[in-house]
């Protein structure tokens, strides 16, 4: 019971970035607000004030070169203003029942407000990224300390709302996406409500009790079941929720236009242009889902009866140009200040796998067939969506299609990918086909979020929505509580240990640093750890891990990094050899380099266990 209530207890530091990110939340909806128009999505504004906010940051800090927190200030003052404006204006800026969600999503905010990194992908990139836009003010370029993330030219969508937040709370918060995404859920959940509520009546809703709040957020939450990813700083999960929400407000311009309110149209087609531009600055490869999406919503739009071309070229200016500016703008930035800069690219013609794309593709299906319920469904939606070709007759029709079309286009790419850019290896297994589909996920609720409207419509009388509102509000308060250990993944003995001991070793560690991790029955992961834990104290570099163990290795990258100090994490016979010392097997060391070799520094006992390789991280 201790050990639940603890987890439930952030340090000051920890509240203090959770009410910074739900200030930034509250006004980056207000900036959404203001962007679009009067006929908008309301259920968007926030991811419509977050591609609003990455787009200004994107375009004029790389193109101007002013600090980003410049920018950043600008955009959390217009953001103010706007939620002000629209406040008083009587508007309910992210929709009925939005402020409800909010006070609804509080036991689970608080929770995940102590919440640490824990992913691989964490240390070895995400939070690189965030942590430098905080600490130079600037995108890398020429003449600034090389960025130690994975891939410098990725975009830097994520890391730019990290620093929006750090203006406010004056810190880095390493847990900053994690609370961002599960705002994005619970706004998703809104748009979900809604998408629900059109299948049934065409009028908005004055109001939302809190009932029917926490149904958004029960859906919102069934969109996005993958908790080790959502709970991340990973751009998936916010992949997925923005790219849903871009769907459904291009589905909705395709709508007003098939009912000649072409200027109803206008405001959703903007949504579409400013959370798109989100999408494809959160991951390189997101271009090719605003490419896909956005031919899926124009296919659509060309087959729908009642509709002009003419209009539909009108609003597709809307929803094409700011994406395509910044990823423009991005690809320029790039060629002139980033050349060489990691980023994930197309291998060279020799090592494409195009022999193996039987293998390939039976592969993809055996992990289609393991996540059946996901495909089975994205499977169905295809065939709603191409019956809807033929019939051309309901907004599900349309719906459908847009979704079913994306779904299909986005696995083409992927399989091309596979046979153009992963290696053979990667190839073979089709590496990620499962956490590649996720950015799907939004998709797929939305057509699933239409049917539920109506079968609700048809079935619940007033009495039995009563009762649904009673259970949902329950669970949704009560699932933090009940869940507490399976949210709070981010603990884990070894990483803790580790990161514990990093905190000790930056005061113990002399300016001008250079540390080698040896750990030789671990993967790299922990030298991961070591590498993000000890920015702007040692230059971490070396890795000795389980796939470069023997000896000869740890003297070969010793005489390329050339270290003064090692943290020697495990021990092997080899390490032994390599070090000069016999080292005590059940702890980690610090050592450092001296004229007669290498000495140890600090020792660290195992904390209640006799080896790190006793758990799986």
């Amino acid at each position: 019971m201790t050990e639940t209530l603890d987890l439930f207890t952030p340090t000051l530091l920890q509240a203090l970035n959770a009410c910074a990110v739900l200030l930034t939340v509250l006004v980056l909806s207000g900036l959404g607000a203001v962007a679009t128009g009067r006929w908008r999505f309301n259920e968007a504004d926030l991811m419509t004030g977050i591609g609003v906010a990455i787009t200004a940051m994107t375009l004029i800090g790389a193109l101007s070169f002013l600090p980003l927190s410049w920018i950043g200030y600008v955009i959390l003052a217009a953001g103010l203003i706007g939620l002000t404006w629209r406040t008083f204006a009587g508007e309910l800026v992210g929709g009925p029942g939005s402020g409800k969600a909010i006070i609804l999503l509080l036991p689970l905010l608080l929770l995940l407000a102590g919440m640490q990194a824990s992913q691989w992908d964490e240390f070895s990139h995400w939070l690189h990224s965030s942590f430098y836009l905080f600490e130079h003010d600037s995108f890398p370029r020429d003449g600034l300390p090389a960025s130690r993330a994975s891939y410098p030219a990725y975009p830097y969508g994520l890391a730019d709302l990290t620093l929006l937040v750090s203006l406010i709370s004056r810190q880095f918060g390493e847990n900053t996406t994690i609370l961002l995404n599960t705002f994005l859920l619970g706004a998703f959940g809104l748009v979900l409500l809604r998408i629900a509520e059109l299948a049934d009546r065409p009028t908005r809703p004055e109001s939302r009790g809190w009932g029917v709040a926490a149904i958004a957020l029960i859906a919102g939450m069934l969109t996005f079941p993958v908790q080790k990813i959502l709970f991340s700083s990973y751009a998936d999960a916010a992949t997925a929720l923005l790219l849903g929400t871009a769907a459904a407000c291009g589905w909705r311009a395709i709508e007003a236009l098939e009912r000649g309110a072409t200027t109803r149209a206008v405001a959703p087609a903007i949504q579409y242009g400013w959370i798109m531009t989100a999408v494809v600055a959160l991951k390189q490869a997101n271009f090719v889902l605003f490419v896909i999406l956005t031919i899926a919503v124009i296919a659509t739009g060309v087959i729908t009866p009642n509709l002009r071309i003419r209009s539909l070229l009108r609003i597709l200016l809307f929803m094409v140009i700011p994406a395509l500016a910044v990823f423009i703008t991005w690809r320029v930035y790039i060629d002139l200040y980033l050349t060489g800069a990691a980023e994930f690219t197309i291998t060279d013609e020799e090592r494409w796998v195009f022999h193996l794309a039987p293998e390939i593709l039976a592969r993809m299906f055996d992990i289609a067939l393991k996540k059946g319920v996901y495909f089975g469904l994205m499977l169905l939606i295809l065939f709603l969506g191409l019956r809807g070709l033929i019939r051309r007759q309901s907004p599900l029709d349309r719906l459908a299609l847009i979704c079913g079309l994306t779904f299909l286009g986005y696995n083409c790419f992927l399989f091309m990918m596979y046979l153009m850019a992963f290696g053979e290896n990667e190839a073979r297994s089709a590496a990620s086909f499962w956490r590649y589909n996720m950015h799907l996920f939004g998709l797929a609720a939305l057509p699933v979020a239409w049917l539920a409207g109506s079968w609700a419509a048809d079935r619940f009388a007033a009495a039995g929505r009563t009762i649904a509102a009673i259970i949902a509000t329950a669970l949704i308060i009560a699932l933090p509580f009940g869940l507490s250990g399976k949210i709070r993944f981010d603990h884990h003995p070894v990483k803790d240990y580790i990161r514990g001991i990093t905190q000790e070793m930056r005061t113990l560690l002399p300016a001008g640093a250079r540390l080698m991790p040896v750990d030789p029955e671990m993967t790299i992961f922990y030298g991961l750890v070591v590498n993000y834990d000890l920015i702007g104290a040692a230059e971490v570099g070396g890795y000795i891990h389980v796939r470069n163990a023997p000896a000869k290795y740890m003297t070969l990258y010793q005489e390329r990094f050339q270290p003064t100090h090692l943290f020697v994490h495990t021990i092997t016979d080899d390490v032994d050899s390599f070090t000069g010392l016999k080292l005590d097997r059940r702890a980690s060391h610090l050592l450092k380099r001296s004229d007669t070799g290498w000495q140890i520094v600090k020792s660290w006992p195992y904390p209640g266990y006799n080896s790190p390789t006793e758990f799986k991280h």
